[in-house]
């Protein structure tokens, strides 16, 4: 165990600006980011593929392993340099209900930081991206849900789970049962977008740290796929190395006809569906046990 030991964490929700969130605090001199944006060192998640089960080889950055050896997880951190911060920006954090106790036993003195995204919203952005990668193939959002309600085991990795991700209330309340309330910081996602300088430093000011001026830039852009490209991203996975890099550039070829296309958007109708029979009342329970007007942050009423 060295002298020093993560003690951040950017806890989810996934398709909540998390990658944005690392991007930005990686920029600070005092804080050390993991070297793979995603260890879900501390949950219990389901790999979606054989490579996520590798271990990371020295000086390449990844978006996410499952890291289950305690030496390989620490060795992810500069311990080199008097950081004050060392972070991990783990979405599964979030829902898996026993990743806080998990960080608590392996640092009390952790922060957290949770940042929340209206869910109807955060669950199309996360369908999409299942689209993209090869691991959706319904033609609309709905219709995923459902199919993906049909997997009993809900565990992060084994299913999608659009709607599960998006139910904050208890999420949130295991955290704040865990830490002390001084020791959490939630970002809405929306704010982020919107002031992400201002947002930024509210971070900077909860870790007691100086204010920097940030390189703003925008992460994780919609580049849309057809329904023959997502198949060959699927079936990318099962080829052998040579394979893979020669389907590579067939897919970049792909994708540069795909990238004009606008982003799909999800009809009033299916966003009123999916308010008022999963969100509202986990929306309100969220905004009460937290102090923030949720519904009007997310222009909730249209939905009704």
């Amino acid at each position: 165990m060295k002298n020093s030991n993560p003690n951040l964490f950017v806890v989810g929700a996934a398709k909540a600006g998390t990658t944005s969130i690392y991007h930005y605090l990686e920029q600070h001199p005092e804080i050390n980011m993991c070297r793979v944006k995603e260890p879900h060192f501390f949950s219990n998640i389901y790999p979606i593929s054989r490579e996520m089960t590798k271990p990371p080889q020295k000086g390449k950055f990844y978006h996410s392993k499952l890291i289950s050896d305690e030496n390989i997880y620490l060795d992810l951190f500069d311990f080199s340099n008097n950081f004050k911060y060392w972070a991990d920006c783990s979405t599964s954090y979030l829902y898996d209900q026993r990743s806080a106790k998990n960080i608590l036993t392996f640092n009390p003195d952790s922060k957290i930081i949770i940042s929340l995204r209206n869910p109807i919203e955060r669950a199309l952005s996360h369908y999409l991206m299942d689209c993209n990668s090869g691991l959706q193939f319904k033609e609309c959002l709905l219709d995923a849900i459902q199919d993906d309600f049909k997997i009993k085991e809900r565990v992060y990795g084994k299913c999608h789970l659009y709607i599960d991700l998006g139910l904050y209330a208890d999420q949130i309340k295991i955290y704040y049962n865990t830490f002390k309330p001084e020791n959490i910081h939630v970002v809405i996602f929306e704010d982020l977008i919107k002031n992400t300088q201002s947002e930024i430093n509210k971070i900077f000011d909860f870790l007691k740290l100086r204010k920097i001026s940030l390189s703003v830039e925008q992460h994780g852009k919609y580049v849309p796929a057809s329904r023959l490209l997502t198949y060959l991203r699927f079936i990318k996975r099962k080829l052998p190395i040579g394979h893979q890099i020669r389907l590579n550039s067939r897919l970049k070829e792909s994708i540069l006809v795909n990238k004009h296309k606008a982003k799909p958007k999800l009809s009033i109708e299916d966003s009123k569906y999916l308010h008022q029979n999963y969100f509202a009342k986990d929306i309100q329970i969220a905004s009460d046990y937290l102090g923030i007007d949720l519904y009007n942050k997310w222009n909730l009423s249209r939905y009704e």
